[in-house]
């Protein structure tokens, strides 16, 4: 048996001493609590599957009903928790209370049960635990150890209280237990290695009697983000763009901290992030997969509901789909200025050196210049680095994460991706190469910059150099609005947001400064000649 957690709320001590020991004697995990107050500290600190509440937490005050009050409470806190309200005072209004769905079509508990009647506690809570936890307490999952340890590290929690190791683990667990509760076995591999905080897993199924099941993707995260992702997929995703191969999305669950969404990809077959799949591909075949990216994968959101913005100020657009202040880029590139990186602040002015060389300072001009412009909006995927893009053996391109989907630029899908090529495709690139190969992707043309001869040697450099323009002139062919300005204000801004990314490769982290400091460079003197 699962060691299901369950709450027991009552201000009588012997009643809570009576159903606590009579769960105990089953093998469930039992916290008990007397008051509101002391049961709200507990749900909000702990884990919990089944909560038992009394209606009334004061005998001595005949319209006392607490326990509603908690039951909502708990509803909104933590809806995985399945709630059954006990009482010695039934009427109907109670029950209409406890029992009438609200506007989710959910009723706030689950089932109902009189004091007099407290032998069927135990029936009760079993079946609460087959029909609405269903947690699968057999399921053998293949997941060795240090891909365990890679998830408890992997996730992070903007939101929440980052939990112990121990208990995300068992969070992990009880997670998966949910989410493929059908199954017999279930095996596991991780696949993207993003920077959003949550984790992407390859999951093989295997069922009682029918074997092996289709290859399914899993998503868990930070409650919160991955609520997020489920509702961008609802309005923005499912029934808009079926059948331009984009996930399915099955099954969701939730637990204390955490939450997990399945996709399926059906027809889908073998496939491989767009990472490693261009490292290793020729250069016609990644050119092909990023034409089949944005001319059929992404076109319908494209063909979706598309506008003209004019003269819309791109600082507070970027700032509020990226998540930026200005705070947070004054104190990343103030960390950046440290032994650990090659930069340091000009005490003669403005600037930033980089050896004998003085770059524009990046932050301050976001901070200070005129950024408006003409922009087309429409929906994007809000997060298109190369994790996020899988490629089949036909060369046809699939999405994964839809956390950051939204109603934004057109330009930053493009741009995300394009930065993507550069720092994921390009990682181990030098820094020195790296500012001569960013140095002309900035040239006068920038749909068709020229690769320094020297650079051009690098079979991969050119394959990725090439894998750039493609990217630049798809762009362009999408745009309405100043192609250009919105453009190179969508590279500034994924740049910058890298560069506040802590946990993010240090090296790479100043590739992002460099990138965003000879961009500042060309939008200074573009207004400098208009």
């Amino acid at each position: 048996m699962y060691p299901g957690r369950i709450l027991v709320v009552d201000d009588l001590p012997d009643v809570r001493a009576t159903l606590s020991g009579l769960l105990a004697d089953e093998g469930y995990r039992v916290r008990s609590a007397g008051s509101l107050a002391e049961a709200r500290e507990l749900v909000t600190t702990e884990r919990f599957h089944v909560a038992v509440l009394d209606v009334r937490l004061d005998e001595s005050d005949v319209d006392n009903v607490d326990g509603l009050k908690l039951m909502r409470e708990i509803r909104a806190l933590d809806p995985s928790v399945a709630i059954i309200i006990l009482t010695g005072y039934a009427n109907v209004d109670i029950v209409r209370q406890a029992l009438e769905p609200d506007n989710t079509g959910r009723a706030p508990a689950v089932g109902f049960l009189e004091k007099s009647k407290i032998i069927d506690l135990l029936p009760n809570v079993q079946r609460v635990f087959d029909t609405q936890v269903r947690i699968n307490p057999d399921l053998t999952i293949d997941l060795p150890e240090p891909i365990w340890t890679q998830l408890t590290h992997r996730l992070r929690f903007a939101h929440l209280k980052h939990p112990t190791e121990a208990c995300l683990r068992e969070e992990i667990d009880e997670l998966l237990r949910k989410l493929f509760y059908p199954c017999e076995k279930i095996t596991v591999r991780p696949m993207s290695r993003g920077l959003g905080g949550t984790a992407v897993l390859e999951v093989i199924p295997y069922y009682h009697h029918r074997g092996e099941g289709e290859r399914l993707i899993t998503k868990l995260g930070e409650h919160i983000l991955i609520e997020r992702e489920k509702r961008n997929y609802d309005e923005l995703v499912r029934g808009q763009i079926g059948g331009h191969r984009l996930p399915i999305a099955l099954e969701e669950a939730r637990t204390h901290s955490l939450a997990g969404i399945i996709y399926t990809f059906v027809g889908q077959g073998a496939s491989q992030d767009f990472v490693d799949f261009g490292r290793t591909a020729s250069t016609a075949e990644v050119l092909q997969a990023i034409n089949n990216l944005f001319l059929e994968t992404c076109l319908p959101w494209r063909r979706g509901p598309h506008e003209v913005l004019h003269q819309q100020d791109l600082r507070d657009v970027y700032f509020h789909l990226l998540r930026l202040n200005a705070e947070k880029l004054t104190s990343s590139l103030d960390l950046m200025m440290g032994k650990r990186h090659p930069f340091r602040k000009n005490p003669a002015g403005s600037g930033i050196w980089l050896g004998d060389q003085l770059l524009v300072d990046p932050v301050a001009y976001v901070l200070t210049a005129d950024l408006r412009t003409d922009s087309d909006t429409s929906i994007i995927h809000g997060d298109l680095n190369g994790y996020n893009v899988l490629v089949d053996h036909h060369r046809a391109t699939w999405l994964i994460d839809f956390a950051n989907t939204c109603r934004g630029p057109l330009a930053h899908d493009y741009a995300c991706f394009e930065t993507s090529i550069r720092l994921d495709l390009a990682a181990d690139l030098p820094l020195a190469e790296a500012l001569l190969w960013e140095q002309s992707l900035l040239q006068a043309d920038l749909q068709r910059p020229v690769l320094p001869p020297d650079l051009a040697k690098t079979p991969r450099l050119a394959a990725m150099h090439a894998a750039v323009e493609t990217t630049r002139q798809l762009a362009w062919q999408a745009h309405k609005g100043d192609s250009e300005r919105s453009y190179l204000m969508a590279l500034l801004f994924n740049a910058l947001k890298l560069m506040t990314v802590m946990n993010f490769d240090p090296k790479l982290r100043d590739r992002t400064l460099v990138t965003a400091a000879l961009i500042a460079a060309r939008l200074q003197a573009n207004a400098s000649k208009s």
